[in-house]
């Protein structure tokens, strides 16, 4: 059982979606691509590095940079937020 009823849970995920899209929509093509490769594709790590002609520690190393810069955005849209609220 959950803390929250099914109508709320529908909203925090509609929030996330929301803020996700907002925070990808900042980022470069090639940074939103290579998302796009490792989450939505379910690409390994070797498998982007040889479609982009890469190393795998480059790869590493651009995705947890994308993912941070993600992150940073959601955490600044949401204080934003919540400030207006």
């Amino acid at each position: 059982s959950s803390d929250y009823p099914a109508y709320e849970e529908d909203d925090r995920l509609q929030q996330q979606t929301w803020l996700l899209s907002q925070a990808l929509s900042t980022l470069p093509a090639e940074e939103v691509m290579l998302l796009r490769m490792k989450y939505e594709q379910q690409m390994d790590i070797h498998q982007i590095a040889t479609q982009l002609k890469l190393t795998q520690s480059a790869v590493k190393m651009r995705l947890k940079r994308t993912r941070d810069k993600v992150r940073l955005v959601c955490q600044q849209l949401t204080s934003r937020l919540f400030f207006l609220a």
